[in-house]
């Protein structure tokens, strides 16, 4: 019995001191320091931009690298030749991503 009536005073006294608890507001800093949407597209494609041109780079050597050592093998040779052509198409769709996230964004600003 004395347990219960200390547990109901615990709790009693816990629920009438909650409101006066001073707790202290926690604030996050944005780590990518963009305020809207746009900004996020832009940076990520930036991201993926940089990214790209050293794997474009190790792609394209790649592919010119099969091509090199077909020996005459017709097939190797087609082989290498659309790993370049491949990697140029994945460059070119990045690069035309970039320029198509910039002119929606100059057609949404400039709308009436």
């Amino acid at each position: 019995m004395n347990k219960r009536i200390v547990y109901i005073g615990i709790m009693l006294a816990l629920i009438a001191l909650a409101p006066t608890a001073r707790a202290d507001t926690i604030l996050f800093n944005n780590p990518l320091q963009v305020d809207n949407l746009m900004d996020l597209v832009n940076k990520v494609l930036d991201f993926l931009f940089t990214l790209s041109i050293p794997f474009l780079t190790a792609i394209v050597l790649y592919g010119a690298f099969t091509m090199i050592n077909s020996k005459g093998n017709a097939e190797e040779f087609k082989k290498g030749w659309y790993i370049i052509l491949y990697a140029a198409i994945g460059f070119l769709v990045l690069l035309l991503s970039k320029g198509l996230g910039s002119l929606v964004a100059d057609i949404l600003n400039n709308a009436p």
